[in-house]
């Protein structure tokens, strides 16, 4: 095969027949004379219009069904094909990884080396003249297709006429003289180059070479570099991507991002190493485990990227072992009828920032049981506890929780609580519908002392460049103005889920906020909501602060 291709143009009115070639132009005195001759013949026939030029076929084509893969053709008549027919699909045929290929007037036959051959026909319609459609590949109503891709190659080709007729490579104008389609030159000799697609200027390839390509960029590595977040066991994802040119040199100045599951990432650019960090947008529960990272976007003024992307897994940060904790106990008993009835209980579970966690464990028992009860918890991290029956003589039992198992973390029982006052998130007593309970007799007890907040001081500290992390000293005193020690000190913060609390030291002081804000919050305000204290009643109506700073009751706290 030559290292041209020929156009095949038919006559005005007559069919295309591919296996036509015409004889190229020798000379182009010929068309001069030609055009001598029949100048009064010319002149007495109105010009024929441009025609559509026929779709050039060089460059990279992508199959869309049929198969999977690309095909390149080449403009000296070869190609390479990384195709592969699907093994549920055996009538969509793909053409030999490699060989020569033929183009006629409306089809391309992709030839191998053992002589078997797949013809496609080219659409030719104006709307979509990038189309290749099988002719005899696929036997299907689903035929293959192939659509071309952004590269282009440019093509020789060598002009096969006759005068009067239309070709989609020249055309003629009103005083005979050929033009090249698309560029309108007039030619001077037998050679076009398809320059651009359906854009053909007089002379070859060699006198319109193409601007280099621009050098490549690739993504060369990518690795977990996912860090805790705060000591209650929250983390941010984050990869270190790494960015090398062809020569395997680091590429600094390069944006890189990419997604972590289906939450988009933070854009970051490569320094002189060709690495940077792409972060999570936002912080992970302690109880989720791990996720998936894909770098999928790459810039570098002056370089084209290759356009891979890479996966990777990230995972929570070793050693950082998310707690869990019964967060409510409430009473599930239905009424029954009969000698028998059944306690139920139900047990929320939440993490140390107060979500709720589902696939835990639960377990625990009631008295009069034998054994213990299970249950896990659902969505909404709570399940129902109790599997056995008790006789309708016995009017009460009380449950009492056991653990909480869930993989890779700790169950925290000094963190259980209940906000409904029913329990103490550990034990509750459950009653057989219908039975009344006799009230014990009340025992005499001393009046309770008084205490109350005498101080709230701002604590707050700077984590890192993106996180802040609010504390409050609380100070508590009795109504003589001592401090009080082993007083649960209770509060909430603007901007964060759930109570936080602390019990104070001999010196009456504890500190709250064991948690981190992003930057973009740039306060929060802290409010004493409880003091607990054995023998003795908080007075909130008494609390105060000798500094001014707060009211003894809530304080604001800005961002450092």
């Amino acid at each position: 095969m030559s290292n041209s291709l020929a156009a095949s143009t038919p006559t005005r009115g007559e069919p295309p027949d591919a296996s036509r070639r015409r004889a190229p132009w020798r000379r182009l005195g010929v068309l001069l004379a030609l055009a001598s001759a029949l100048a009064f013949a010319l002149a007495m026939m109105a010009a024929p219009p441009p025609a559509q030029a026929m779709t050039n076929i060089d460059g990279q084509w992508t199959v869309s069904h049929g198969g999977t893969g690309q095909v390149i053709l080449y403009g000296d008549g070869t190609y390479t094909s990384t195709c592969q027919a699907y093994t549920n699909y055996p009538d969509a045929w793909c053409p030999a990884p490699s060989g020569t290929f033929l183009k006629g007037a409306d089809w391309v036959e992709f030839h191998a080396a053992d002589g078997t051959y797949h013809s496609y026909r080219i659409s030719g319609l104006v709307s979509s003249p990038d189309t290749i459609t099988s002719m005899f590949g696929s036997r299907t109503s689903s035929p293959l297709v192939m659509t071309k891709g952004g590269a282009f190659l440019c093509t020789d080709w060598t002009l096969s006429t006759r005068y009067g007729s239309s070709s989609p490579l020249v055309y003629h104008d009103a005083n005979g003289n050929l033009h090249a389609t698309g560029s309108g030159q007039l030619l001077s000799g037998s050679d076009l180059a398809e320059t651009a697609p359906n854009y053909f200027q007089n002379g070859s390839c060699a006198d319109f070479p193409s601007p280099p390509p621009a050098p490549a960029v690739h993504i060369a590595s990518v690795r977990d570099a996912s860090i805790p977040a705060d000591t209650a066991g929250q983390w941010l994802a984050q990869a270190i991507v790494t960015i090398k040119d062809a020569a395997g040199a680091p590429v600094a100045g390069a944006i890189a991002s990419g997604s972590f599951g289906f939450a988009p990432g933070r854009s970051c650019i490569t320094v002189a190493d060709g690495t940077c960090t792409v972060s999570a947008q936002s912080t992970y529960s302690n109880s989720r485990g791990d996720d998936s990272f894909q770098a999928n976007f790459l810039i570098k003024d002056g370089m084209q990227w290759d356009g891979l992307a890479i996966y990777i897994d990230v995972h929570r940060p070793a050693g950082l072992t998310p707690t869990y904790h019964i967060g409510d106990l409430d009473n599930a008993t239905s009424p029954t009828s009969g000698s028998t009835w059944q306690p139920k209980v139900t047990a929320a579970v939440f993490d140390s920032a107060g979500v709720p966690v589902e696939g835990a464990t639960v377990y625990g028992s009631f008295t009069n049981q034998n054994g213990g009860s299970v249950c896990t918890t659902g969505a909404d991290g709570t399940c129902t506890i109790g599997d056995f029956s008790l006789s309708s003589t016995s009017t009460s039992t009380v449950f009492t929780m056991i653990s909480v198992i869930k993989s890779a973390s700790a169950y925290a029982p000094s963190a259980n609580t209940d906000p409904d006052g029913d329990s103490n998130g550990t034990t509750i007593t459950i009653t057989k519908p219908g039975s009344t309970t006799p009230t014990p007799t009340p025992t005499p007890t001393p009046t309770p002392a008084s205490v109350h907040i005498g101080d709230l001081a701002n604590a707050t500290t700077a984590v890192s460049a993106t996180k802040w992390q609010p504390k409050v000293t609380a100070t508590v005193m009795d109504s003589s103005g001592n401090p009080v020690t082993g007083a649960k000190v209770s509060g909430t913060f603007t901007h964060h889920k759930g109570t936080l609390t602390c019990t104070t030291a001999a010196n009456g002081t504890c500190t709250l906020g064991n948690f981190s804000l992003n930057r973009s919050t740039t306060k929060t305000v802290f409010t004493v909501t409880n003091v607990v204290k054995a023998s003795s009643t908080y007075t909130s109506t008494a609390n105060n602060d000798p500094d001014g700073d707060s009211n003894g009751t809530t304080i604001t706290l800005n961002r450092p």
